[in-house]
């Protein structure tokens, strides 16, 4: 009786009350491993989070991740299927919804909150048997962002496991790596990287400060000489290979390559 009660309290947006009587259905015996139940209580958190009245909203400001548990109960007790197509429905709404606040934290710069919400859309798709590459591309940029190299890792990994054609993958991968201390997987990572995108700056850059950083100077000049035969009207190559000479005594080819930078762009004031 409870449970049918939280359903018409749903229904006449008496959401307060709804709560009340879920939670009493969801704890006793006649209905906590009823799928039915858990369907009510996902669709009760869901309708508060979707409300435009924020004393509605203020019911439960967890109202979206409540759904999401909910659902996930339910799905696990319906072996039958019974609410499969309902559920889905729900989950994918709650799926944009999470994808939504992700997008708005990572352009407020507001990097943990992009990453937890990205997380929530990633599992959610999960929880349909889907694999959401984008979601997984922007929770490893959003770890990045937000100092986490650990999960960075973890889910550009995914990316690159399912060949996510973007090289920011592997320049962010490789920076996580590197983050970490592990110059060699990084140096991996980069080199995976260009073979499939062979004439990408970013990532031939990547691989050149990764050189200066570890100063192998000889690679740097030939992944230098590489970046400027992709780029050659690059005056700032020039100059970081001009820079790579100076620093290992080849001043003849360090003046002539600063020199080209000039040529190049003549208000080049580094």
């Amino acid at each position: 009786n409870k449970r049918t009660s939280a359903y018409m309290f749903n229904k006449n947006k008496q959401y307060d009350k709804a709560i009340v009587a879920i939670n009493e259905a969801i704890v006793h015996p006649k209905t906590i491993n009823d799928a039915k139940t858990w369907v009510y209580r996902g669709n009760i958190y869901y309708n508060i989070a979707i409300d435009t009245s924020a004393a509605v909203r203020n019911l439960a400001l967890d109202a979206a991740e409540i759904a999401v548990q909910s659902f996930a109960k339910a799905k696990e007790l319906d072996v039958d299927g019974d609410f499969t197509g309902e559920m889905s429905m729900y989950l994918l709404n709650l799926t944009n919804i999470f994808y939504q606040k992700g997008s708005d934290g990572f352009t407020d710069s507001d990097f943990e909150s992009a990453l937890i919400n990205f997380k929530q859309a990633f599992d959610i798709a999960q929880l349909e048997g889907k694999f959401d590459t984008i979601v997984a591309f922007n929770i490893g940029m959003s770890a990045i962002y937000s100092d986490d190299p650990t999960v960075a890792i973890e889910y550009l990994q995914k990316c690159v496991d399912v060949k996510f054609m973007d090289p920011r993958v592997y320049l962010f991968y490789s920076r996580a790596e590197k983050q970490l201390g592990d110059t060699t997987r990084a140096f991996e990572v980069l080199t995976l990287g260009r073979e499939y995108f062979p004439n990408e700056s970013s990532l031939q850059l990547e691989e050149a400060q990764l050189y200066l950083e570890t100063g192998e100077n000889d690679k740097l000049v030939n992944s230098l000489k590489e970046s400027i035969a992709a780029d050659p009207s690059n005056a700032n190559l020039y100059r970081v290979i001009g820079q790579t000479y100076e620093n290992i005594g080849d001043d003849d080819l360090a003046i002539e390559s600063y020199t080209k930078a000039i040529e190049l762009n003549p208000d080049f004031g580094d």
